[in-house]
């Protein structure tokens, strides 16, 4: 799987090169950040850090996308299928290898599985223990008082950020 993921963000990688729009630039980069956050995820014993990491990520996005639709609101977006069928063809050999590996299904590897999500669920356990869960309570709350003052600051009378003229 590690394989595969590496794989595919060094072909989104390769096709950020070949793009030449926004829209396009900040698809690639959300694909690039979600294979990253499963790659984090898959190579280590908690996923929080990947998490955080898409969370980041997105909303950068998301400052991203505001400002090209408010620099290149008008202009055209040509999507290339060559571009598409050469990713996905290339995208799919790495995941045909390694559907035919035996190790795959062998015993060892269902038994290395079970104890990967044991011990993570032990690492969740230490979230939640007694020295750390006030620390998670008040992380929880100043969430949700920060979550509480953008409410009461925003005005919804003046409707979105970019004003349609």
């Amino acid at each position: 799987m590690i394989l595969a993921l590496l794989t595919i963000s060094l072909l989104m990688s390769i096709n950020l090169m070949i793009m030449s729009h926004p829209v396009s630039f900040s698809l690639i980069t959300l694909i690039q950040a979600i294979v990253i956050a499963l790659l984090t995820s898959s190579l280590s014993y908690t996923s929080w850090f990947s998490y955080i990491i898409f969370l980041i990520m997105v909303g950068a996005m998301l400052i991203l996308f505001l400002y090209m639709t408010s620099v290149a609101s008008n202009e055209k977006f040509n999507f290339s299928f060559k571009i598409l069928i050469l990713s996905a063809m290339l995208a799919i050999i790495p995941i045909m290898v390694k559907t035919h590996d035996p190790s795959m299904f062998t015993t060892n590897s269902m038994m290395l599985k079970f104890l990967s999500e044991y011990h993570t669920e032990n690492q969740m356990n230490k979230l939640v223990s007694l020295p750390t869960n006030k620390i998670l309570t008040g992380l929880i709350m100043y969430l949700l008082i920060c979550l509480i003052a953008v409410v009461k600051i925003t005005n919804p009378l003046q409707g979105p950020l970019r004003q349609k003229f």
